[in-house]
């Protein structure tokens, strides 16, 4: 069953406006840090300077995880649809995990998409300023920062959405989530 819904919910994702204003945001903001990084003494495209502007990022998941949640979570209250969806043979479980994988995963298609703009942006820089592609440098900075940032970000988030049904509280659990992160 969680892999029947799962497919629905990434769909529901994708069709929100928050989904897409939220990659625009983050490819820019990738974009713009990565053409600030390179200089005489360290390449635009190094590991150092990829594992920079991935956590200068990784706070903005927060927020991405809040605009996500706030939809996908508070659809069923604010549509009155909860006692209906749960009368059915769904397991809630089932239902309760596929929305937050749905949520996870959508945040790191995301996050992927601004890294992909990094790997585009040093084509666009100049030669001195730009070091040999290595993949693996991107990839194992991406498994290694934001995709374990993405899951605490979104159980986190999840949890304070399904707990209080409000999507205010959904965000200010965000904000301090992020003043929690940066001290």
């Amino acid at each position: 069953m969680l892999l029947k819904l799962l497919p629905f919910e990434l769909k529901q994702q994708i069709k929100q406006g928050g989904f897409w204003a939220a990659s625009i945001a983050m490819i820019w903001m990738a974009v713009l840090i990565t053409t600030q990084r390179g200089s005489a003494l360290v390449f635009a495209n190094s590991a150092h300077a990829i594992s920079q502007t991935l956590l200068f990022i990784a706070p903005n998941i927060i927020f991405v995880t809040c605009v996500l949640a706030s939809a996908t979570v508070l659809r069923d209250s604010q549509y009155k649809m909860e006692s209906l969806i749960f009368t059915t043979p769904i397991d809630k479980f089932k239902y309760l995990a596929s929305r937050y994988f749905s949520i996870a995963l959508a945040t790191c298609a995301i996050l992927f998409m601004a890294l992909i703009g990094m790997m585009i942006t040093p084509l666009f820089l100049d030669a001195e300023l730009v070091g040999p592609f290595h993949f693996n440098y991107y990839i194992s900075n991406y498994l290694l920062f934001i995709v374990p940032s993405v899951f605490l970000c979104t159980s986190i988030v999840f949890a304070a959405a399904m707990l209080s049904k409000s999507m205010i509280t959904v965000f200010v659990s965000g904000i301090v989530l992020y003043v929690i992160y940066i001290i």
